[in-house]
């Protein structure tokens, strides 16, 4: 009598351990799925937040420079910039001509007046965007910041 009790409490046993474990996977598989877009969403704002930093920090120089028509100081200050805060940074024209780059040499770069973050930008606000960089092979934040003076967009 007593043998048979035993095995049926433990097959009682290894049925509801089994059912918990199933259980507790599945609320931890539901967590990890809902919590995705407010971890990546929490993300890209302390992002934007970091690259605003740097953008108003680095926005008095670069113009400085620009006024004085130091193309090329203006050039190998965002190169080292982009090395020493492992950001990329691009400075436009207006019109999207590509003037500086931390990567690339800006002579050999597309026109950047159609990107969604530029436009924005020269509207006045900060524009920014997450899309696939064919350059870099991954999902980028492109954030763009104006320049203005005077109301007038640099």
């Amino acid at each position: 009598m007593k043998k048979g009790f035993l095995s049926l409490f433990r097959n009682f046993f290894v049925r509801t351990f089994f059912s918990y474990i199933i259980v507790i996977v599945l609320v931890f598989v539901l967590i990890f799925l809902f919590s995705q877009a407010p971890i990546r969403g929490f993300y890209a704002e302390k992002l934007k937040s970091h690259l605003m930093q740097v953008g108003y920090a680095f926005i008095p120089k670069a113009v400085h420079l620009y006024d004085n028509n130091k193309m090329k100081e203006l050039d190998v200050m965002v190169k080292n910039l982009g090395k020493t805060t492992d950001i990329r940074l691009t400075i436009v024209k207006p019109d999207g001509l590509v003037i500086a780059d931390s990567k690339t040499d800006p002579q050999k770069m597309e026109n950047h007046g159609d990107r969604p973050e530029v436009l924005v930008a020269l509207k006045g606000d900060i524009g920014d965007s997450t899309r696939f960089s064919s350059t870099m092979g991954e999902q980028m934040l492109y954030l763009a910041m104006p320049v203005t003076q005077n109301g007038e967009t640099r």
